[in-house]
């Protein structure tokens, strides 16, 4: 694989999306779509109208095989699913799951309409007057950790925490999870000589 090529891979994340009963619908995807910046801007963001905050969890890095090897499907009846908050609010809530976006991060000014754009660290109690901003919180590393597994973990933790105290203060918003960057590149194949 190329220089290029890891590149062009690593902008591709998962987003997703959850909002409370009777927000926009979204589109579906399938899971092998990917979706360029401008697409998910035109398809996704334009229609992301909600009369109550938007929280943005930003993490640096995050890929789909994350969910895979470190979510339900491996440890399903395990305390060790880094992704425990994150799959019952998926089950509270209407959500959409875009599997592979192009540097979703870029579009958060894209989502303003007019809101302040808050940054937030992982403190859920500065939400309380968060009604018409974008609060956007930078999830602690998880690409240099010792142990990916527990540092996912953690963000989720800071994930149900907000959306804990979300529910109890507005009756509408929208949430986003995603990355910066891709966790996973798909390793280059060596080439059979003939």
């Amino acid at each position: 694989m190329s220089f290029i090529t890891f590149l062009a891979a690593s902008k591709f994340v998962p987003v997703i999306i959850w909002q409370t009963k009777g927000g926009v619908s979204l589109p579906t995807v399938s899971a092998g779509d990917r979706l360029s910046e401008d697409e998910f801007q035109q398809n996704v963001v334009n229609k992301l109208h909600v009369d109550g905050p938007i929280f943005v969890f930003l993490q640096d890095s995050l890929s789909f095989e994350d969910f895979t090897l470190y979510g339900t499907a491996r440890h399903a009846l395990s305390s060790k699913n880094a992704f425990s908050n994150l799959e019952k609010i998926l089950d509270s809530y209407s959500s959409t799951v875009f599997p592979s976006v192009e540097s979703p991060g870029n579009v958060v000014t894209a989502l303003a309409k007019g809101r302040d754009i808050v940054k937030v660290i992982d403190d859920e109690t500065s939400i309380d007057n968060a009604r018409n901003k974008i609060l956007v919180f930078n999830l602690a590393t998880t690409e240099f950790d010792n142990n990916r597994e527990r540092a996912l973990k953690t963000n989720d933790e800071i994930i149900g925490k907000v959306m804990k105290r979300a529910k109890s203060l507005f009756p509408s918003f929208v949430a986003l999870y995603t990355a910066v960057r891709s966790s996973w590149t798909i390793p280059e194949i060596g080439r059979a000589h003939v």
